[in-house]
């Protein structure tokens, strides 16, 4: 193999990952995000007894989101949470704040991801 044969098998792999393959992984976050943005907020109703349980799960789950959108599902979920009662509606900013809180700490110690609660 010489190096004409290595610079036409870089440029292949190298038109692969750009063409096709950053394409498909673009994609299938955008359908990640809008499957999780129409359906976080009801699946975590169901899964949480009040509003500020689950922090660590939800963390987890809205990691990878931008600081307002965030806050949009947060907001979403108590909205919707108001059709299940007190308990899962009105504390949206100690919700999020409790989210933040798990977040920040997570950035901060990478070790303790998953053993706070």
């Amino acid at each position: 193999m010489d190096l004409s044969d290595t610079i036409e098998a870089y440029d292949g792999l190298r038109k692969f990952v750009k063409e096709l393959l950053l394409p498909r992984l673009d994609m299938l976050e955008q359908e990640v995000y809008l499957l999780k943005k129409l359906t976080w907020p009801v699946c975590t109703i169901f899964h949480e007894r009040i509003q500020t349980s689950h922090i660590r799960l939800k963390s987890e789950l809205l990691r990878s989101m931008e600081d307002a959108d965030l806050e949009k599902m947060v907001k979403l979920k108590d909205h919707v949470g108001f059709l299940w009662g007190p308990s899962h509606h009105g504390r949206w900013e100690d919700e999020l704040d409790a989210i933040r809180v798990h977040l920040l700490a997570e950035k901060s110690d990478p070790s303790s991801r998953g053993s706070l609660r």
